[in-house]
């Protein structure tokens, strides 16, 4: 019916009075409804937040976990860098150690040299005496 709300008690009021008991009694059920949801809701609610403290703990976990890794990994590169200035330093020493070995033996090739000189010398004036 297309009359006013007000004009409802007029003619009907009997229809009008159940219309809106019938509409209470829906509002009535649908907040029930809602009422039965909020147990099922509020523990969703406490298992979400359950959920998050693990999250969070796990969380806490991986970044303890990855500072550990990040030190080790700091720490490998300084060993890995004092690996290199050692092998560095080795290769300098073997090249002056070899420099040293090429003067030594020259060094010793000519006091070869000398002696077979004066061996020869010794020779040449026992042969003359």
């Amino acid at each position: 019916s297309g009359a006013e709300p007000g004009a409802c008690m007029e003619y009907k009021p009997w229809d009008c009075f159940c219309r809106i008991l019938i509409r209470k009694n829906l509002q009535a059920a649908a907040l029930g409804e809602l009422l039965r949801e909020v147990p099922r809701l509020q523990e969703q609610a406490r298992q979400l937040e359950a959920t998050s403290e693990d999250l969070r703990r796990a969380l806490a976990a991986e970044q303890q976990e990855k500072q550990v890794l990040e030190a080790k990994v700091q720490g490998m590169q300084g060993e890995m860098e004092n690996l290199a200035r050692n092998v560095r330093e080795n290769a300098a020493r073997a090249q002056q150690l070899e420099a040293s070995s090429s003067e030594l033996r020259q060094a010793l090739a000519t006091e070869q040299q000398e002696k077979q000189a004066l061996q020869m010398q010794m020779a040449d004036m026992a042969h003359n005496a």
